[in-house]
């Protein structure tokens, strides 16, 4: 869902996904190439499932909670628990990519205006705001929806690096 920050709790019973809204509202002028985005749109990625849903049991789920405070407990094996024992009562930000509008920049910021409809690679992106470094972001291209320019980033950024630092591929190759 869009518009809250979604937050992975761990504790020795259950494996519980959390939904709380936790603001981040910075002052974009403390980082001079920082940019505050109004997410309107944010995919939920694979890694954003490991983190939700990856060693748990979800035959076992359960829902709880309200419509503005769901919860979903499923079981998981002790043996996964053993191996997230760092991660035990730790918030840990899903979200890391999307598109919305641009609320705020820091002084340093020249690509990008208040205004301006962006994508990008940033962290705990499926709250109602994220902040995000200039240089991970874009402006969208014309006609397109933010729900479409937010399923670019992270499959850009990776096919870029697969084909770039991996294969070797060079200006004027195919």
């Amino acid at each position: 869902r869009l518009g809250r920050d979604y937050y992975v709790r761990l504790d020795s019973n259950d494996y519980s996904v959390d939904p709380r809204f936790i603001g981040r509202f910075v002052d974009a002028a403390a980082s001079l190439t920082e940019v505050i985005v109004r997410i309107d749109a944010s995919p939920i990625n694979p890694s954003d499932q490991g983190l939700l849903f990856g060693g748990a049991d979800m035959s076992t789920a359960k829902a709880s909670g309200t419509a503005d405070n769901p919860v979903v407990t499923a079981s998981i094996s002790p043996a996964v628990m053993k191996a997230m024992a760092g991660r035990l009562d730790q918030s840990l930000p899903v979200g890391n990519e999307g598109a919305g509008v641009v609320t705020e920049t820091g002084p340093g910021a020249v690509s990008v205006a208040v205004g301006d409809r962006v994508m990008g690679i940033w962290g705990a992106g499926l709250g109602p705001v994220a902040v995000a470094d200039e240089r991970m972001i874009a402006k969208i291209p014309a006609g397109w929806s933010f729900t479409q320019a937010a399923s670019v980033p992270v499959v850009f950024a990776t096919a870029y690096y697969a084909l770039v630092d991996l294969a070797g591929l060079r200006p004027g190759e195919s």
